[in-house]
C-alpha cells in the first residue's frame, strides 16, 4: 500500500468514527477513556477535550504520552478478522487560547463535533 492510499485509509476510518480511547498512565498504573476526538486535516494532531478537574487531565500533566485507539468495529465475532484499527502514539500538549487567530486546532474539533 502506498503512501497516499494508507493516508486515504485511515483519513475515511477516522471520519467514520467520532469516539476513540485515549490511554494514559501515571505511577505505573495505566487509564483508559473514551474520549470525542477530531483529527486535523493533514492528521498531525489529534484534537480531545478534557477539564483540569478530571483524572485525565492529571495523568497526562504527570505523563503527558498518550495512545489513541480508533477502530470500526461492531462488537461482532466477525470483527475480529475484518475490523480496521489506527494506534497512535503523541505527546499531550495544551492550548490555553482556543480561538486565538491562526490557530487550526479548535476548528477541527469544532468542525468534527458541531460544538
Amino acid at each position: 500500500m502506498d503512501n497516499q492510499t494508507l493516508f486515504s485509509t485511515i483519513q475515511d476510518l477516522i471520519d467514520s468514527r467520532q469516539l476513540a480511547v485515549r490511554c494514559t498512565q501515571k505511577h505505573g498504573h495505566p487509564y483508559a477513556s473514551l474520549v470525542v476526538m477530531a483529527i486535523t486535516p493533514k492528521l498531525n494532531r489529534i484534537v480531545f477535550l478534557t477539564l483540569i478537574t478530571t483524572r485525565e487531565h492529571d495523568h497526562l500533566r504527570a505523563r503527558p504520552n498518550a495512545a489513541f485507539l480508533v477502530n470500526n468495529s461492531e462488537n461482532r465475532t466477525e470483527d475480529i478478522c475484518q475490523a480496521a484499527a489506527v494506534v497512535e502514539e503523541r505527546r499531550a500538549c495544551w492550548s490555553t487560547a482556543p480561538s486565538s487567530p491562526g490557530n487550526t486546532v479548535c476548528p477541527a474539533f469544532r468542525a468534527r463535533t458541531g460544538s
